[in-house]
C-alpha cells in the first residue's frame, strides 16, 4: 500500500496530470508493480522494497509518457500497460541476478510445473 502513495508523491513532484493524480492511475500502476514484484520475487527481506520503489517509479514515468502521446492521438488512456511493461522488464532484467532471484513459474499454471507423464493423459 505505500507504494501507492510513493507513486503518487512521485507524480506530484513530477506535475503530471493533476486529474490523473486524483483518479489514482499513477498509485494504481504502482501498487501493481508492487503486487507483481512481490509475486515473483523469491526474497523474504525488506530489500525487496528497494526494486519495487524504483520499478514503480518508472511504471509512473512510463504512464506519464504513454499518456501523453496516446491521449491526444487516440483519446484511450494506457491503463495498466505501464505496469505490465516495468514488471516485465524487472523480470527480464533480474532473471540472470542472484541478489534479487526471480520465480517465474509462479506464472504458470500448475500442469507445467509437475512432472507429466504422457501416457497418462488422455487424448480422447
Amino acid at each position: 500500500l505505500w507504494v501507492y502513495f510513493f507513486t503518487t508523491i512521485v507524480a506530484l513532484l513530477f506535475s503530471f496530470d493533476i486529474n490523473a493524480i486524483k483518479n489514482g492511475l499513477y498509485g494504481f500502476n504502482g501498487f501493481l508493480v508492487g503486487l507483481g514484484l512481490a509475486t515473483f520475487c523469491e526474497q523474504d527481506d525488506g530489500l525487496l522494497l528497494i526494486p519495487i520503489a524504483f520499478m514503480a517509479m518508472v511504471s509512473t514515468m512510463i504512464a506519464e509518457g504513454m499518456n501523453s502521446f496516446l491521449i491526444p492521438k487516440t483519446g484511450i488512456p494506457a491503463l495498466t500497460l505501464p505496469f505490465c511493461i516495468s514488471t516485465s522488464l524487472y523480470i527480464a532484467a533480474a532473471y540472470n541476478f542472484s541478489y534479487f532471484p526471480v520465480n517465474i513459474t509462479a506464472a504458470l499454471p500448475v500442469i507445467f510445473t509437475k512432472d507429466i507423464d504422457i501416457g497418462e493423459m488422455n487424448w480422447g
